[in-house]
């Protein structure tokens, strides 16, 4: 599991919109789960004192959700929203950037929160990493290939 998230994080709007929603519906799927281990663990037994299926589905299913809530709030805490500007003909996160071969790769958000078109990058991969700052005319290597950047959006 990756380490809680203590400083700042750069969403862009629409990937913070989803986040705080997602945040949102874990925290009720987790009461939700709260009221189904009360409910599990009123039901009697069957397996001479052992926990039964039940509460064990229930049990880690919250626990689960509770780790996903806690990692996606710590995310939320951190997150500053970096509003798309004027590049100044360098490469920020929120550019769409289109290479000689035709590929457009987005740099986003720390974390992309949904499949998009063109493909998002975040801005800490190593891709979104050598990409920032980057001007059209730049050359960049992806699988092996040299390819020029060729438009930013």
């Amino acid at each position: 599991m990756e380490p809680f998230i203590t400083s700042t994080v750069y969403f862009l709007p629409e990937d913070y919109g989803i986040l705080k929603s997602r945040v949102q519906e874990l925290q009720e799927k987790v009461k939700e789960l709260g009221r189904d281990q009360a409910e599990a663990n009123m039901q009697p037994t069957e397996n001479m004192g052992h926990d039964d299926a039940v509460q064990e589905v229930v049990n880690n299913d919250r626990n689960v959700t509770l780790a996903q809530l806690k990692r996606l709030e710590a995310l939320l805490r951190n997150a500053q929203i970096i509003e798309k500007k004027d590049t100044g003909g360098k490469i920020k996160v929120g550019s769409t950037v289109t290479f000689s071969n035709g590929l457009k790769i987005r740099v986003g958000s720390f974390e992309s929160m949904e499949n998009r078109k063109p493909v998002d990058v975040t801005y800490v991969s190593p891709l979104g990493k050598s990409l920032l700052g980057k001007e059209i005319g730049d050359e960049i290597k992806i699988k092996g290939e040299d390819i020029e950047i060729t438009s930013i959006e």
